[in-house]
């Protein structure tokens, strides 16, 4: 059931950077800036996601995922009562990831270079 006269909704679509082509089964994730909550949401088959009931009491960022692109957020801002945000997502071709620095974490390279990896270790990636 919608909320009405109490929150705002947030939709758009999601689309590649370049070609504005629609991404569907793209994730999104809308986060509250001051609360860290968080919910997450799926593109339709046109690319097409929503969000309804979004609290009017904090500003807000949008995160698409798509595996095999990368990952921009998108600063929203606040919303306000019976808002009805437009906020299409853009995604670039390319390979998002993260590197995790610290004391357990085993060296690959002893010094500064280039590495190659074999697609058939690639495949083997959890």
């Amino acid at each position: 059931m919608p909320v009405t006269g109490h929150a705002a909704t947030i939709s758009g679509h999601v689309r590649e950077r370049n070609s504005g082509v629609v991404l569907p089964g793209a994730h999104v994730t809308l986060c509250g800036a001051a609360s860290s909550k968080c919910r997450t949401t799926t593109a339709d088959a046109h690319g097409f996601y929503r969000f309804i009931g979004v609290p009017s009491s904090e500003p807000y960022t949008l995160k698409p995922e798509l595996v095999g692109w990368s990952m921009p957020t998108k600063p929203i801002g606040y919303v306000f009562q019976d808002d009805r945000v437009d906020a299409d997502v853009y995604l670039a071709l390319g390979i998002y990831c993260g590197i995790t620095v610290g004391p357990d974490i085993p060296q690959i390279l002893s010094q500064p270079g280039t590495f190659r990896i074999r697609a058939a270790a690639m495949d083997s990636l959890p």
